[in-house]
């Protein structure tokens, strides 16, 4: 008997098994088990004309997969070897049940790939969609600081296991300390307007940085906030030294002598006319220091 007739049978003894007896013949015409008269008729018992029994559903589709193997090796070896064509009609439909049995497994798993695709795509657009926001209000954050005269970097920053389109970094430095996050490079353009340079990370952790972000001016909640300019710089070249916005303001403050409400109470043409006098006063005091140094 050739080697794909023999598979066959294997094959048909496994994939329409009948509870106890392995070695069932689920294609047997004669209605009674042979040796054994008056047997029950065999519920798998083929019919002729009919169509094959339904495969055992617990064959799974790589078990499946496998006998399609033995069954090709088989075709190759009996070809090689020059066995006859012994094949029964009846048990090449065992490969023609095998077959779409795969086909429908194939189908089954191409669907719930499918349908987990379409989970994971739906997943990535919530995340992505998160990560817009959050970087929304990210860049925000780091131009409320320029304008309160903190300093605000935007750089390249690499972090080991994470791909390069994940390098970007905007660095701010709040009154609690430096904070920071690192950003997609197609949410890039959120931050293109800000300062671009060099930032030393301060070793902070994610914990760290959000405790920084809670408490940074708080005490705005209990003291008036001074205004300053919507007009100067964040920073004011003094000294030789880029110095912050909100130290101005706090020296023109103090040099009014007002109080916190009667400051901000001022037009705003007459408060930055304040400023920049404090500006000269502090460049001033700035070039006398400097001028002792190196008389000194």
């Amino acid at each position: 008997m050739c080697v794909v007739s023999m598979i066959n049978d294997y094959g048909r003894r496994e994939f329409w098994p009948r509870p106890g007896d392995p070695w069932h013949d689920p294609f047997d015409i004669d209605p009674f088990k042979p040796g054994l008269p008056g047997s029950p008729l065999d519920p798998y018992r083929k019919i002729p004309g009919d169509k094959l029994p339904p495969i055992d559903p617990a064959v799974d589709l790589e078990r499946l997969r496998e006998f399609q193997k033995l069954i090709e090796a088989a075709k190759q070896y009996d070809k090689k070897t020059k066995q006859p064509h012994c094949e029964d009609p009846e048990k090449a439909k065992v490969m023609e049940a095998v077959d779409a049995r795969v086909k429908e497994l194939e189908a089954e798993l191409g669907a719930a790939r499918d349908e987990a695709k379409t989970e994971l795509d739906l997943m990535r657009e919530r995340k992505d969609g998160a990560y817009l926001e959050r970087n929304q209000c990210v860049s925000l954050i780091a131009r409320m600081a320029l304008k309160l005269g903190y300093d605000v970097k935007v750089c390249r920053t690499a972090i080991e296991g994470w791909s390069e389109d994940w390098h970007g970094c905007v660095y701010i430095t709040l009154p609690t300390g430096q904070v920071s996050w690192h950003f997609h490079d197609s949410q890039a353009y959120l931050f293109d307007r800000l300062p671009k340079g060099e930032a030393v990370w301060d070793g902070h952790d994610t914990p760290t940085k959000y405790e920084r972000v809670m408490t940074a001016f708080a005490d705005q909640l209990e003291d008036e906030h001074l205004f300053g300019s919507s007009n100067l710089p964040s920073h004011i070249g003094i000294g030789g030294e880029q110095v912050q916005l909100g130290t101005v303001v706090a020296r023109a403050f103090k040099d009014s002598g007002l109080t916190t409400n009667a400051w901000n109470d001022l037009p705003e043409r007459t408060r930055e006319h304040r400023l920049v006098d404090a500006i000269a006063d502090m460049r001033a005091e700035a070039e006398a220091a400097d001028l002792e140094r190196r008389g000194s």
